[in-house]
C-alpha cells in the first residue's frame, strides 16, 4: 500500500519533470520572439528549482529511512550504506541533469 507522502512526492516529481520537459521542448525560432524566449528561460529556472527542491526532499526522506533502518537493525549497516549511496547518487544525478539542461538552454547558441 502506498502512503500519502509517497504519492504526493511522486506527483510533485512527475509535475517537475513534465514542466522541465515542456520547457526544453519549446523552440525559439527567431530573435523576434523575445517574450517567448524569456518565458522559456523563466520556466527552465522554475523547473530547476522544482528539481532541486524535490531532490533535497528525496535525499532527506532517504536519510531518515536510512537512520531508522540502522536504529531497527544495526547489524545491516554496511549493506544499507551501499544502497544509501547508490540512491543518493541517483537522486543527485537527476538534479544535475536538470542543471545541465538549463545551462544548455541559457548558454547554447
Amino acid at each position: 500500500m502506498i502512503n500519502k507522502n509517497t504519492l504526493l512526492i511522486t506527483t510533485l516529481l512527475i509535475f517537475a519533470i513534465s514542466l522541465v520537459s515542456l520547457t526544453l521542448a519549446e523552440e525559439v525560432p527567431h530573435k523576434e520572439s523575445l517574450m517567448n524566449e524569456k518565458f522559456v528561460k523563466a520556466m527552465a529556472v522554475l523547473g530547476l528549482g522544482f528539481a532541486a527542491g524535490l531532490g533535497a526532499l528525496g535525499i532527506g526522506i532517504l536519510s531518515r529511512s536510512f537512520i531508522e533502518g540502522i536504529y531497527r537493525n544495526p547489524e545491516t549497516t554496511n549493506k544499507m550504506l551501499i544502497w544509501f549511496f547508490v540512491a543518493f547518487a541517483l537522486i543527485e544525478a537527476q538534479v544535475l541533469y536538470t542543471l545541465f539542461f538549463v545551462f544548455q538552454l541559457f548558454f547554447a547558441k
